[in-house]
Parts: structure tokens; C-alpha cells; sequence
């Protein structure tokens, strides 16, 4: 998932932003680059900001590596902001108490 891409594909729109998303998924899945985590997510979470409803189109690339790390204790507050980001950008409508079960579970 987090691999190079077989062919390069310049003709689509999210190639860059592919691109760009996994090498930071890639920095969080990297233990020995923990010092770099923080602005691995900042960065991320500005990406999101700016790509807006097209960021259901990364959600297969960043929900499997939100799942690995969000039990990092230094990491789980802008995990929580990011996974915010993502709901709202991806305009999608989710009751408050079924949203806080699930980050419950992850706490």
C-alpha cells in the first residue's frame, strides 16, 4: 500500500498529493524517525486542509496507518484532530456518540 507506484501516472489529478501522503505515512510508520512524527502530522493534516473533499480519496492509504500508530501516546491528540479533519473534509455525517464510541475504543 505504501509502496512505489508501478507506473507513473502524471495525468492524475492526486498524483503529487499520493505521493507526498505516502512518504508521511511512511515517516509515522518509522520508529527510528520519531523525532520527525509532529510535523509528519502537521504536515498531513495541512495536505487534508487543503485538499478538502478529495481526501476521501487517500482514506485507504491513511485509515491502515492511523490504526497502527494512534496508540502512541504523544501521537494521539493530532491523530484525534487529524481523524477530525478527515470527517469534515469527506462531508460525512456521523452522530456524535457513535464517533466517540469508536475513539473510545482506540483510547
Amino acid at each position: 500500500m505504501l509502496t512505489s507506484p508501478t507506473e507513473i501516472q502524471l495525468n492524475n489529478s492526486d498524483y503529487y498529493s499520493t505521493i507526498i501522503i505516502k512518504t508521511l505515512l511512511k515517516i509515522l510508520t518509522d520508529s527510528s524517525l520519531r523525532p520527525q512524527h509532529d510535523l509528519a502530522i502537521d504536515t498531513i493534516v495541512c495536505i487534508l486542509g487543503i485538499l478538502k473533499s478529495r481526501t476521501a480519496n487517500f482514506l485507504y492509504l491513511i485509515i491502515p496507518v492511523f490504526k497502527k500508530i494512534i496508540k502512541i501516546d504523544d501521537l494521539r491528540d493530532k491523530l484525534l484532530v487529524m481523524i477530525e479533519k478527515v470527517i469534515k473534509h469527506c462531508q460525512i455525517y456521523f452522530d456524535v456518540e457513535y464517533i466517540d464510541s469508536i475513539i473510545d475504543i482506540f483510547l
